[in-house]
Formats: structure tokens, C-alpha cells, sequence
């Protein structure tokens, strides 16, 4: 996944430094690329639905919930509803242009600024799962979240949805098993 190169025009027009470099002080929100780009190079196909934007998924896959499509290839959960396993999603809104987004009003906002990021280790034995995101500090980056006894999300995350990840192109938790293997 990529955008344009009218779109990268654009946004470098409009948010390039003096310089015109990106070196790191272009504030281009380029993490929904990342995600995008990683479902696409893991082989999710169609079952994906690419953007410039963390939004999408996350609407899609609250909707998915909310029409009991419990199967459709992402299914958007409050956090602390379902186990978290490899290639699940996790995200939040973020910015000026998320406050007040909640996972019961997200649908209805239709865009808004939110970050996703990629769960890539489940540590059951210490109650942690480790994921993986773009444009964390300008680079990709790894967090860590708790789990509860069950391997849910422990409340406090600051999470506002759990996407689990029902992909059945390539995908699923192979190539998040390649990032690192799951402990338990």
C-alpha cells in the first residue's frame, strides 16, 4: 500500500520544511501507510480495507461487531472483550481530531485523527502483549500493553478498540509469528 504520488505532492506542498527534505521534521501522519502496508505485504488481499487512515478499520470493524459479522476479516471489540492474539489490531483516536471518540460514537463520526498498531507478541505468563506501529516517534516502534488473566486487555490500556483479525488471505498470525514468536 502506497499513496499516490499526487497525494505525496500534496502533502509535501503543504507541510514541507524550508528544505523540502523529509528528515524526520515533516509532520506527514504516515502511520495508516504503515499498517496498510503491512496487511498488503502479509497477503490480506481484498479482505483489507486500505487507507490513508486508522479510521477506516476501526469504523469497519465496529460496524462488522454491530452487524454480527462476527466473521468478516476484522471485528472491531470494546478492549477486555476477546483474547488478544498475533495480527489482532489494537487503537485509539488521538489529536485534536479524536477527542470525544468513543467506540460507540466512532461510526458515526466517520473520519477522525486515531492511530492502530499491530499486536506482534502475546506474553500470557507475564500478562503482556508487545505491538508494533508506525510513526511512533517518527519511526516504527513497539509498545507494551497488559493482559488479564484471561488474555484480555487489562482495563487502563487507553485503548479504545480491539480488532480481531479473522483474515483468511495469507495473513493472520503467520506473518505476525515472523515479527516474534509468541511466548506463553
Amino acid at each position: 500500500m502506497s499513496i499516490s504520488d499526487a497525494e505525496y505532492n500534496r502533502l509535501l506542498k503543504a507541510f514541507k520544511p524550508a528544505n523540502g527534505r523529509l528528515d524526520g521534521g515533516l509532520n506527514i501522519a504516515w502511520s495508516a501507510a504503515f499498517i496498510s502496508y503491512c496487511m498488503q505485504t502479509a497477503g490480506a488481499g481484498t479482505e483489507f480495507p486500505y487507507s490513508a487512515g486508522h479510521a477506516t478499520w476501526i469504523i469497519k470493524s465496529i460496524q462488522n461487531r454491530r452487524a454480527n459479522r462476527l466473521s468478516a476479516p476484522i471485528v472491531g471489540y470494546r478492549p477486555g472483550e476477546m483474547v488478544v492474539a498475533l495480527g489482532d489490531l489494537v487503537g485509539s483516536p488521538r489529536g485534536a481530531g479524536g477527542a470525544g471518540v468513543t467506540y460507540d460514537n466512532a461510526p458515526g463520526k466517520g473520519w477522525f485523527e486515531s492511530h492502530t498498531d499491530i499486536v506482534v507478541e502475546v506474553d500470557t505468563g507475564g500478562q503482556k502483549f508487545f505491538t508494533i506501529g508506525g510513526n511512533v516517534g517518527q519511526s516504527v516502534g513497539r509498545k507494551e500493553y497488559r493482559i488479564d488473566g484471561e488474555g484480555r486487555i487489562a482495563s487502563g490500556s487507553g485503548l479504545m478498540v480491539h480488532i480481531v483479525n479473522n483474515m483468511t488471505g495469507k495473513i493472520a498470525t503467520a506473518s505476525a509469528n515472523a515479527l516474534a514468536p509468541q511466548v506463553g
